[in-house]
């Protein structure tokens, strides 16, 4: 059935982002009525009694239908404007010029780097076999094109004596006077006969052909040493392959280099590399990317639909059979086989629909595709050369080849002697095959079928997905011997003389031994000096040069295509290449003087190209490599349209091998895959009746996953401007995706992802008032009404003008549950109010209530369909579950956070890179203002550039925190993962570890089970940050402790972790540990620093005087710390904090003035230069966020506060273990009724209002409120006097009785399983809707087994806060204790050298009046300390940047095709308001006005026109635009019907498939078990 839409006119509507047209409007009065939530509940408070309250609700009514009462109401007030609302046009356009200078940059190294090191390649093989004059062979000399020089072979001197021709006395005719030659009588000769060869050229080949193994041996030994559970088992069928394939390649590339190519000139030595590729050429002929055409599929389909339906015995099922399906009154027969208007609810609700639907439908649109799952492998890629059904173009290929390799032989028959024509022509076949054998793997494709050879396919297809460390060890050791073996042979075989003395002059034993080669005798020498000038180092230089650009050729290509340039930076560079080196040979044998450096010339100057004598020998050449090369670009075709995700693995990019040193250009073209998956190849055939298991593309699932407590309005606001952005973004994509597919099927943005969002609110509930007393039923508190207000206001904000449907509420086991229908398609937002009575607050239980619901319950409710997939696709349950798991993906979120869309791509990016990373956090910025955020943007941005980034680079992060950070559902599900997330504290060390900094234990969870955590410095994403010092203070008080007892935990079980994670090593294990030690110390070397300032600035004051006047305000906050309160701490803190940053700015002067007196002869200030200079490296490198330099001064300034003061502090306090942000800011209000409110009366005098004394004083004690007695349990403050604990700790065990608990459990079961249904619900439970009874059941058996609230008893309590104490004793003792000592010896040893000078280090250079500079105790001590560690960061700083640095690129696009082009409405409704005004302009008649009378005013908006914003108002007063907001799905259909489609698009699109992909997901199952139960229940209808 077909659905016809509905399309809404555009002249008042707007999009996001755009300013509303300035319309003239001649309609007033359509201003709708302007009634707020907060007016109805202000109206229900105030009526007393159901009757006013149904008159109130009639007069409200009658009120919403005159909307013209309401036009006054107009002025809008919108959000505060956000740091992430900016479009960041500057950074976009700055992104994109770097893009260019960047794909630039790599064309010109790729295409730079191949040429050069080609011809160098050549060039050295020509100085084997130097072309001679005496003989006919003249294939190199380029079939005799090549003249000699005679005037250069011979200098005349007969003017000279014999003698002075000897002294070199002789005409040069130009030529260099290094160039040595032969003195015969009255000339000087430069020709040598026979022509001698240094057997550093032959050396120097080895070499460049070596040394890529060298490193491919390097890199599987690292990994085998630090990737040790990813690796393939040594098998001996692998290793024999592996060698014997090896072995064939290294036999005929020495063969190739070392005897046919020196018999070549280098122009024809360049086109005979055009024909190595002989085997790959015909393998395409013999095997093919199965390319099967769509009636053989569909039939195919059918075939394997009607089978399955006969085994699972559902053939009268009406929605499964094919015949049935046409027959189905929801799948109209048209609509099956020859629909080209296929509807979206046609096409997702039928999920069972046959194949042909999708295929023969020209207008698919996302959800058909995503339901399709019955599609072959050939529908899975992306790659073009799937679509190519005919074998046209290989054999157009090989035939082409074939006669190039025929018109080549033509050449050499011309151009060699009789007596090695054979010879030449036996091993020029011979040593092609053998060198092109390397390259098979990506030509042989196998199929796992039912066949015989079933095995050995099977054999096949495992070699190729290997990466074989092991083997390729040994394989390349053996190889490189044997390379030089061979070398060795040949020569030794070509022998004129006595084999032993080539041998011997081949290992530099000799001086000169004479071989015969293809071309004549040439003679080996070993001498230092060469030939022309030339001198043994020169090869090896010559070696090392070209060494360097193959490696660079092979990186930057490879980079090429990882970063989605492979067209313009891979593709287009190396064909190039092979084209131009030909043509700059021509130049270069044309002119080979100019080719001259410091005397050595390296090629043949003797020789010349003489373009004046006949080519009759050449044509046969300039055919076969015209040929040759349009073989070698039809062979290779797929490099122009495989494409790849961005930031793709290497492995899944090229075969293995990729690196060959003679033959790389061509080595990267045949190894990059044909196809981005091997998994499944397909051996070729017209039948098309192998059945194969299909594959499927699973689309990521991602839950936005946001915790709230009590957020201010301005942080809501925040949050939900970046979830309805995603949302945004993602509907323009979808739609976006839609449009391309029409054009191209096989079109997938893998940018877009099925998103959810939930919110998870603490303590949401208050006890409910009936006229100021307390009553049954609970209210939401203030918070949660803030938050449904900012929902749709917000979404209002960022949709533009439409808002949300009304939210639907549900009582749910926990408290209640409200629930918004978004923009894009199935997105939802839900808020989970969680009230404390029935659930357990804290953001670690509101993380395990997620993590169940949406990644246990969710999955087995797709249990049907997934059985039904499973049949489907020959699958195995737990298989599609595991794979389903993999592609979920948990966004954890702050109440807070600000993001933009960009940043959750940028993470999932990094989770399809590896499977292995379960966690990816993003870059986190404070904002805020004041003193203490600017402090933490700088220690932000250095933790982030340096700390973060070097764990990424040498191992992984240890932790991914919790305000944005993407976890993996299957890393969240592994073994000792979420069931050990769930465990309850019950010793102290679990309360600091557990409870303190949740985020980093679950990271520390998954890197003990395996899974990496990395860091992706391009997704940024802003949360607040404390603004005061108080603050401040008590969140580093909770997050130092449970650092260290994260990382302590790790290094304590070091071994486990690392035999267990292949991203942690030893040498990780050994940072870690050393970065411990430091940090330990660290209040140690802060003290010695302030004492060493002190002693600097003041020289009056002697050691030890400065050593006590540090220690004094030390000694009192740690005096403080065990005997007042938290409150006075921070009060001293913060003091003796002040007096440090006055000290610190000593300090600094003294710095400054010691680096002006010794003038860098002081390690101190050498050191401070360094750390600056680090700090404005990564500045540098990191210039969107270069202005946290400046705040350098400020964190200078600290560093006593932050780095001696505060830890102190904090592990003094970490018995301590309430939460300490927020409850000042957001609980004032209860804390001021938490605290019981006292009276006293009595007899009171006073002397004014200077004293006052109470005298026969009593105390009235007033009782304390249910909710604050409720918050004052959950939010307990060690700051209490002991008298008022034991107080409340009474009340409790009171409130709790044995009865009570008896019957808690049968209760709570009986009221969450709805056994009570028929209860009268109260408060605000009022008018919410039940939950499925599945979800009902899930959440009391959750909440029964893990969330259920616990009450500990007084004992326990008393337990645990002593234990705490006792650990936080034990704690402070050993790190006082240990910086003690290190303090100690410190100063013992300044004061022996003061008094002694035998410590003191003597230093190169001279201080101010003449001092030798000296290395002192404390500079040493400081140095050692952060010195190293800073050096390995910065290193790692560096490494990282450029990955970032490869992300951005990847990620960016300039073509506007590639992105989203979204329709600028306001120029379309401009441009129909001039053609208005137009007809306006015109008589009755129809004649325009006369040019004499004045246009047609503009109603005064010239100066809006001209730059002043008409508000809201003005533009609804005058009719602009409408007041009333309209529903979403208007935006939803003004999206679909004008997003553009450009026709740039066609150069995009012709990389991708025109055969639709199948698409798997969380979404599409859950879609088709709900239209399956649909159709389940009797009497419904899609109709």
């Amino acid at each position: 059935m077909e659905e016809t839409e509905v399309k809404t006119p555009f002249e008042n509507h707007t999009l996001p982002g755009e300013v509303k047209p300035k319309m003239k409007t001649k309609r007033l009065n359509h201003f709708p009525p302007m009634t707020s939530k907060d007016e109805d509940e202000t109206e229900r408070k105030t009526t007393a009694g159901n009757g006013k309250k149904k008159g109130k609700k009639k007069d409200q009514k009658k009120s919403n239908q005159g909307d013209e009462n309401w036009d006054w109401d107009c002025a809008e007030e919108k959000p505060m404007h956000g740091a992430n609302d900016d479009e960041g046009t500057f950074w976009q356009i700055f992104t994109q010029i770097g893009l260019v200078v960047s794909a630039i940059a790599l064309f010109v190294i790729v295409f730079g780097s191949a040429c050069i090191s080609r011809i160098i390649i050549h060039v050295m093989i020509w100085k084997l076999n130097p072309p001679l004059t005496e003989t006919n062979f003249a294939m190199n000399k380029l079939g005799g094109v090549l003249k000699p020089k005679i005037e250069r072979m011979s200098l005349n001197c007969s003017d000279l004596l014999t003698s002075d021709c000897r002294q070199g006395y002789y005409i040069r005719n130009g030529l260099p006077d290094s160039w040595k030659c032969t003195v015969e009588p009255y000339k000087c000769v430069l020709r040598e006969d026979p022509p001698s060869v240094n057997v550093a050229w032959i050396w120097g080949l080895l070499i460049i052909m070596s040394a890529p193994y060298f490193y491919t041996i390097i890199v599987s030994m690292w990994r085998i040493c630090f990737k040790k559970n990813k690796l393939d088992k040594f098998q001996i069928k692998m290793f024999l392959l592996s060698l014997a394939v090896e072995l064939t390649h290294a036999t005929g590339l020495c063969i190739m280099v070392f005897l046919v190519m020196p018999a070549f000139d280098p122009l024809s030595a360049s086109i005979l590399s055009y024909f190595v590729c002989i085997f790959p050429t015909v393998l395409s002929l013999r095997f093919q990317v199965r390319q099967e055409d769509t009636k053989y599929r569909i039939q195919r389909q059918r075939e394997n639909i009607n089978s399955t339906v006969t085994n699972n015995q559902q053939t009268n099922n009406p929605r499964t059979d094919d015949s049935t399906v046409t027959n189905n009154p929801r799948t109209n027969n048209s609509t099956v086989t020859n629909n080209q208007q296929t509807n979206d609810s046609t096409s997702t609700n039928n999920p069972r629909a046959d194949n042909s639907t999708v295929t023969n439908n020209p207008h698919t649109d996302t959800s058909t595709v995503t339901n399709n799952q019955r599609t072959d492998n050939s529908t899975l890629t992306n790659n073009p050369h799937t679509n190519l059904r005919y074998p046209e173009t290989p054999f157009l290929g090989g035939l082409l080849f074939l006669i190039g390799l025929v018109f080549l032989c033509l050449y050499v028959y011309y151009s060699a002697e009789d007596d090695n024509l054979v010879a030449i022509l036996v091993l020029l076949l011979i040593s092609i095959c053998m060198v092109s054998v390397i390259w098979w793997e990506n030509f042989v494709t196998s199929n796992i079928s039912q066949s015989s050879e079933a095995g050995k396919q099977s054999f096949l297809k495992d070699y190729v997905k290997s990466k074989r460390e092991k083997v390729s060890v040994l394989v390349y050791l053996l190889k490189i011997a044997w390379i030089f073996l061979v070398t060795l042979i040949i020569y030794v075989i070509q022998s004129k003389g006595d084999t032993l003395d080539t041998a011997r002059t081949f290992l530099y034993l000799d001086e000169a031994a004479t071989v015969n080669t293809l071309s004549g005798a040439v003679r080996l020498e070993s001498s230092s000096y060469i030939t022309y000038g030339c001198m043994t180092l020169n090869p090896y230089m010559m070696s090392l040069i070209c060494l360097i650009l193959t490696l660079i050729f092979f990186k930057m290509a490879r980079y090429a295509c990882r970063v989605v340039l492979q067209r313009k930076c891979f593709s287009l560079p190396i064909i190039l290449n092979l084209f131009f080196v030909p043509v700059f040979f021509i130049i270069i044998m044309r002119y080979p003087l100019p080719f001259t450096a410091e005397g050595c010339n390296v090629l043949q100057p003797l020789w010349e190209l003489d373009f004046n004598s006949s080519i009759e020998r050449v044509w046969p050449l300039i055919a076969s490599g015209c040929l040759g090369l349009l073989s070698v670009i039809i062979l290779t075709t797929y490099i122009w349209s495989t494409g790849g995700s961005k930031m793709e693995k290497v492995e899944r990019l090229f075969m293995k091998p990729a690196y060959c040193g003679i033959f790389l250009d061509l080595s990267l073209l045949l190894s990059r895959r044909r196809t981005i998956d091997n998994s499944d190849f397909v051996k070729h055939t017209q039948t098309h009746q192998s059945e194969e298991k299909p594959q499927e593309v699973y689309s990521p699932m991602v839950y936005f996953c946001a915790t709230m407590w009590h957020e201010t309005e301005n942080e809501m606001t925040q949050l939900l401007k970046s979830i309805f952005r995603v949302d945004m973004d993602q509907c323009w994509r979808r739609q976006d995706q839609v449009n391309k597919q029409k054009q191209r099927k096989g079109y997938y943005d893998e940018d877009i992802y099925d998103f959810e969002v939930h919110i998870f609110f603490d303590d949401a509930f208050k006890p409910r008032k009936v006229n100021g007393k307390p009553g049954k039923g609970r209210h939401v508190n203030e918070y949660v009404k803030l938050l449904e207000k900012c929902v749709p206001n917000t979404a209002k904000l960022i949709y533009g003008n439409y808002e949300l449907d009304p939210v639907k509420k549900y009582e749910t086991p926990y408290g209640m549950k409200f629930e918004w229908t978004m923009l894009t398609d199935n997105a939802k937002l839900i808020v989970h109010l969680k009230d404390k009575q029935k659930i357990r607050n804290r953001k670690r239980w509101s993380q395990v209530m997620y993590m169940y619901y949406l990644l246990t319950f969710e999955l087995n409710k797709l249990k049907p369909q997934l059985d039904l997939q499973c049949q489907e696709l020959s699958k195995s349950v737990p298989e599609m579950v595991h794979n389903l798991s993999e592609n979920t993906f948990l966004l954890a979120l702050d109440g807070d956070v600000d993001f933009k869309p960009e940043a959750v791509t940028l993470l999932l990016d990094l989770m399809r890179k590896n499977t292995d990373v379960g966690a990816a956090c993003g870059r986190i910025h404070p904002i805020g203002s004041g003193p203490m955020v600017w402090y933490q943007k700088f220690e932000y941005a250095v933790s982030h550039w340096l700390q973060k980034a070097t764990e990424h680079v040498i191992g992984c992060v240890l932790c991914s925190p919790g305000c944005f950070s993407l976890f993996r559902g299957s890393a969240v599900l592994a073994d000792n993962v979420l069931k050990t997330y769930t465990r309850q504290a019950t010793e102290a060390e679990h309360h600091i570890q557990y409870d303190q900094g949740e985020d980093r234990w679950l990271c520390t969870l998954m890197l003990k089970e395996g899974f990496r955590v990395e860091y992706c410095a391009a997704s940024d994403a802003l949360t607040f940050a404390p603004e005061g010092f108080f603050e401040f203070y008590k969140q580093r008080r909770r997050w130092a402790p449970s650092t260290m007892a994260n990382i302590l935990d790790l290094l304590l079980d070091w071994k486990y972790v690392k035999k267990n994670n292949d991203s942690i090593s030893m040498l990780y294990i050994i940072y870690h540990i050393f970065l411990f030690v430091s940090s330990l110390l660290t209040p140690g070397t802060i003290f010695l620093l302030i004492m060493g300032a002190i002693i600097t600035a003041f020289p009056a004051i002697q050691p030890w005087l400065a050593l006590v006047l540090n220690m004094l305000p030390v000694g009192v906050l740690i005096v403080s710390i065990f005997l007042t309160k938290e409150d006075t701490q921070l009060m001293l803190a913060g003091i003796i904090s002040t007096i440090y940053s006055l000290v610190m700015m000593v300090v600094l002067i003294g710095l400054i003035k010691e680096g002006v007196e010794s003038q860098f002869c002081s390690v101190t200030t050498v050191f401070f230069c360094f750390v600056a200079g680090v700090f404005i490296v990564a500045a540098l490198i990191h210039p969107q966020e270069f202005t946290c330099l400046f705040h350098g001064v400020l964190y200078f300034l600290a560093v006593p506060s932050m780095s001696m003061l505060l830890i102190l502090y904090s592990i003094g306090n970490m018995h301590n273990i309430n939460w300490g942000t927020r409850e000042n800011k957001s609980a004032d209000s209860q804390e001021t009724v938490a605290k019981r409110k006292s009276k006293f009366e009595g007899h009171t005098c006073s002397i004014g209002e200077w004293c006052r004394c109470m005298l026969c004083v009593r105390e009235i004690v007033e009782p304390m409120p249910q909710d604050a007695m409720d918050y004052a349990s959950d939010n307990p403050s060690d700051d209490d006097k002991p008298q008022q604990e034991a107080n409340d700790k009474e009340a409790a065990q009171k409130t709790t009785t044995e009865t009570e608990q008896a019957d808690r459990d049968n209760t709570v079961v009986k009221k969450l399983t709805g056994d009570n249904k028929g209860k009268v619900k109260k408060g605000d439970f009022k008018n919410c809707m039940d939950l499925p009874e599945d979800e009902n059941v899930f959440w009391t058996r959750l909440i029964k087994k893990y969330l259920k609230p616990t009450v500990i008893k007084p004992a326990e309590q008393e337990r645990v806060k002593k234990e705490l104490e006792e650990l936080r004793n034990k704690v402070f003792f050993f790190v006082f204790i240990i910086n003690a000592l290190f303090v100690t010896i410190v100063y013992v040893l300044t004061q022996v050298n003061s008094y002694q000078g035998t410590l003191e280090i003597p230093l190169p250079c001279n201080v101010a009046g003449g001092k030798q500079g000296k290395i002192e105790p404390i500079s040493i001590a400081f140095t050692l300390t952060f010195g190293l560690l800073l050096l390995i960061q910065f290193f790692g700083m560096i490494y990282h940047r450029i990955s970032t640095f490869t992300h951005i690129i990847a990620s960016t696009r300039l073509d506007t095709q590639k992105q989203i082009r979204r329709p600028n409405l306001r120029r379309k409704e401009e441009e129909t308001t001039t053609t208005k005004r137009e007809e306006e302009s015109k008589t009755p008649d129809g004649n325009n006005l006369p040019e004499h009378l004045p246009p047609i005013p503009n109603k005064g908006w010239n100066k809006i026109k001209g730059g002043i914003k008409a508000s809201s108002a003005l533009r609804s007063i005058s009719g602009e635009s409408k007041n009333r907001p309209e529903k979403l799905n208007e935006l939803k259909n003004k999206i679909k019907e004008e997003t553009i489609i450009s026709d740039e698009n066609k150069d995009i699109l012709s990389q991708f498939s025109d055969t639709p992909v199948g698409i798997l997901s969380m979404r599409t199952l859950k879609n088709s078990l709900k239209n399956n139960v649909q159709e389940d229940i009797p009497g419904t209808s899609k109709d």
